[in-house]
């Protein structure tokens, strides 16, 4: 009996000292899950897909006596584009928005002149996983050279390399 009302007291003064700290760091989780779902609200998710600008630069062609040079361009992938008689070379690239490289490659690639006669193709990484087998990419920030039949002709992985476009041209 007497053990029992040492306790008594003592487990009343710790409900206290609980009920005084836990009002404050209650607010605080709060506070803080409610930043954090505004961040996850905020930010696209790698499911959806991402707007982006259209950064097709239509083809224009250069008559001379002998031929038609088209200009380059950056587009999105599309089998009808690989398929294209107006372009002698024809780059993928396998691109995901959350991917920090890839964002540099293609900010270097919108703001180079793509040569003439070449295109590069955006492929999404994340929803082209037949393309990704078909060309053994296992790398975001991979780059195929494709023939007109959309077969690989050479590969690349740019991760962590040059971001220019003359980089791509000259490693495949």
């Amino acid at each position: 009996m007497v053990y029992l009302a040492l306790i008594i007291p003592r487990a009343f003064a710790i409900l206290e000292a609980v009920k005084r700290y836990l009002l404050p760091v209650s607010v605080i989780v709060l506070v803080l899950g409610v930043a954090v779902i505004a961040l996850l609200v905020s930010r696209p998710s790698i499911e959806e897909p991402v707007a982006t600008t259209d950064t097709t630069q239509t083809p224009q062609s250069t008559e001379t006596p002998d031929q038609s040079v088209v200009a380059g361009r950056y587009a999105l992938y599309s089998p009808e584009a690989v398929a294209s008689q107006d372009y002698t070379q024809t780059v993928l690239f396998f691109h995901a928005p959350w991917c920090p490289e890839c964002r540099a490659f293609e900010t270097a690639i919108e703001a180079s002149t793509i040569p003439e006669g070449v295109q590069i193709l955006k492929v999404d990484y994340d929803s082209s996983t037949d393309l990704r087998q078909k060309h053994g990419v296992t790398l975001q920030s991979t780059f195929v050279e494709v023939d007109q039949s959309g077969e690989t002709v050479s590969r690349w992985v740019g991760y962590g390399k040059d971001k220019s476009v003359t980089a791509i041209l000259e490693n495949l």
